[in-house]
């Protein structure tokens, strides 16, 4: 069952690779596919599940979710009908990560078969009764899965299709109560593959099979009373246990006016009786199968405003890449020219960026720290860039689920070869002396703060009984990646960076440091940080909007094109703002460029984790203290690297500027 959900799952993206629109890149995509097989496996047409009429359909429980308390808990965290045993099935390390904990479901449906069955009662005790109010009143959704498809909730909107929501909310909150949603109607879609028998007795007997395309949800309140006696699950034969699930409601004398919810009060010392029902009708869907994923990937706000986020940040970037063009062009080729015919008889009483010479390439304070910071996000980049790729090809489909967080924390771990090597070059460009401490700080320090803070906030998780809080086998595999994997591959990379010669400067350092002249009040370091910020962030915060919007109210993100577009830009004004900023304080003759340079763009992560602030006061309202220290916990993180990142880029052009620019200039 396993192996088939896991092909299920990966049809999506291996339709995509194989669509005829993809043709002209079909060589790149299989090659792709092929490589890493394991991420995702190969899927050969005929290989997607099928279903006799009459065969039982697999559906499963995933979790209980809200995106007020982000804490997720099991589906029978609740007391819920439950099937007589319970058969967990296998996860991967993504889908632990994210909180799911699947189990078998104690629904029973069968393709083309309609039916309304009655599927348990329950007596809840003040206590379970207090947690259901308190999980609706906290706005819980319930996630199902039938053939590895989450159940949606039809959302209607103004002028627009309905918008398929995943999982369905367990109530409605009441006056000094909750009303359950205890009644589900579900619906079924499926697609023939060739649909030349479709219904009656000529579908049944001719062995035709179909795919699943479609679980929709709609659910209902309802006050039941039953005229029979509820059976118990012992009245078997000799006391032998039976199934009380799922029974017909003739059989219990089920009945309902129609009218009248289900209502749980707060308080009442007694138990109340609560029945849950349920029927299921079949829909035939002109649907293929390649696509029964595209309801759920239907974007709310619509594919106009990426792409109008899209054209503001190339308009951005072709600005400022005219702006560079045009210091480089002209500005700094004139004062080539101007500072190599001088001669060195000549007074020269100009002021100008060429006499910060025998400073330019001074070490800075810090060199330890400023190598790590550049290995951190050397090794974000080549990761994000490769689970981007990825994920743009098509090799890593977003709607199988845990595959792509598992993929990125394996590319994290592989790219530490190039972050270690680059940051081995720049200390040792940089006159480091401490080459052990600079391996150790990149294998412990910076990884070693993210696992203690994520080890921190799953405590908080563990506390509430959470299932996103990591099992102490899945924390050993996590430390194990990290001690058995990482270091070692930073550590490789970091001696292949020492074994390399040191790049010959273009300019001597004097021993004695120039005096810098006074700056005036808007060069001021903070304040050319703050603002050199603001561009990268804006030509992407829309695309960071959907991204944690994706994140938090649990849709599934599929614009990895715009995604990529978006990212490429960013790093190319990223790239251009710092350049230009650094000019302008080399201009003033203040040569202390290195930190800045990864200062003047790094404070986009800044403005990300106050736009996530926003965003969560106005369109989450999250509520009490574990929801607040996860939210804004793990929004730090991101911002922490989103800063490295863009500082990172930042902190290469201007290396780059700085040393060809100083390399023109004739030095006596």
């Amino acid at each position: 069952a396993s192996k088939k959900s896991s092909a299920s799952s990966a049809c999506y993206c291996c339709w995509r690779a194989t669509s005829p629109t993809m043709l002209a890149r079909a060589p790149l995509r299989l090659t792709s596919i092929l490589l890493l097989q394991p991420c995702c496996p190969l899927l050969i047409p005929g290989l997607q599940r099928e279903y006799l009429e009459g065969e039982e359909l697999p559906m499963r429980v995933a979790k209980l979710m809200s995106t007020r308390t982000l804490v997720p808990f099991s589906y029978y965290s609740l007391a819920q009908c439950t099937p007589r045993s319970l058969e967990a099935a296998a996860e991967n390390l993504g889908e632990v990560l994210h909180g799911d904990r699947i189990f078998n479901a104690p629904f029973e449906l069968r393709l083309r078969r309609p039916r309304a069955l009655a599927l348990c009662r329950l007596l809840l005790d003040p206590q379970e009764r207090e947690l259901w109010v308190a999980r609706i009143r906290e706005g819980y959704r319930a996630h199902l899965l039938l053939d590895n498809l989450p159940v949606g909730t039809r959302r209607p909107r103004d002028g627009a299709a309905p918008l398929l929501e995943r999982g369905y909310l367990l109530g409605a909150a009441a006056p000094d109560g909750a009303i359950v949603h205890n009644h589900l109607h579900f619906t079924v879609r499926y697609h023939l593959p060739s649909p030349s028998v479709t219904t009656g007795e000529a579908w049944r007997g001719s062995g035709r099979r179909a795919r699943i395309v479609g679980f929709e949800v709609e659910p209902s309140s309802r006050g039941y009373t039953h005229a029979a006696r509820w059976p118990d699950d012992s009245e078997g034969e000799a006391g032998s246990a039976v199934d009380v699930l799922n029974l017909s409601p003739a059989e219990v004398g089920l009945s309902h006016d129609g009218t009248s919810p289900m209502v749980l009060r707060r308080r009442g010392g007694k138990p109340v009786e609560l029945i849950f029902t349920y029927n299921v009708t079949y829909a035939l869907s002109e649907v293929p199968y390649s696509s029964r994923w595209d309801n759920y990937l239907m974007l709310e706000e619509g594919s106009q405003v990426h792409w109008l986020s899209l054209c503001g940040s190339l308009a951005l970037s072709l600005l400022l890449a005219s702006l560079v063009a045009a210091i480089m062009l002209a500005t700094v080729r004139r004062d080539l020219q101007k500072y190599n015919a001088i001669d060195a008889d000549d007074d020269l009483v100009e002021v100008g960026w060429k006499y910060t010479h025998a400073d330019v390439l001074r070490p800075p304070s810090g060199p330890l720290s400023l190598s790590c910071a550049l290995g951190a996000a050397v090794q974000l980049i080549c990761s994000g860039a490769v689970t981007l790729a990825l994920a743009l090809l098509g090799v890593i489909s977003p709607t199988a689920r845990g595959r792509l967080l598992t993929a990125a924390l394996l590319l994290l771990c592989l790219s530490a070869v190039p972050a270690g090597y680059v940051a081995a070059r720049l200390y040792r460009q940089i006159d480091g002396s401490h080459p052990y401490a600079l391996i150790g700080a990149l294998s412990f320090a910076l990884p070693g703060s993210v696992f203690a803070a994520f080890t921190a906030l799953d405590l908080v998780l563990w506390a509430r009984g959470a299932t996103s809080a990591v099992p102490l086998t899945t924390l050993l595999a996590l430390l194990l990646l990290w001690l058995g994997l990482h270091v070692p591959l930073l550590a490789t990379g970091a001696s292949l960076g020492f074994r390399q010669p040191r790049a010959e400067d273009p300019c001597f350092t004097n021993l004695i440091p120039r005096q810098i002249p006074t700056q005036p009040l808007w060069a001021h370091p903070l304040v050319a940080a703050l603002s050199g910020g603001l561009l990268p962030f804006g030509s992407a915060a829309i695309e960071l909007s959907s991204l944690y919007s994706s994140a938090w109210n649990g849709r599934i993100y599929s614009l990895f094109g715009f995604l990529f577009l978006t990212a490429t830009t960013t790093a190319l004004i990223c790239a251009e703002v710092g350049v230009v900023l650094c000019y302008f304080q080399l201009c003033r003759e203040d040569y202390r460029w290195w930190w800045r340079s990864f200062a003047h763009t790094g404070s986009c992560g800044l403005y990300f984790f106050l736009h996530a602030a926003a965003y969560a006061h106005s369109e989450l309202h999250i509520s009490g203290p574990t929801a607040i220290a996860i939210y804004y916990g793990y929004t730090a993180a991101a911002s922490a690297a989103l800063s490295l990142v863009t500082g990172g880029v930042s902190f290469v052009a201007c290396f780059w500027f700085v040393r060809s620019i100083f390399a023109a200039v004739k030095v006596d």
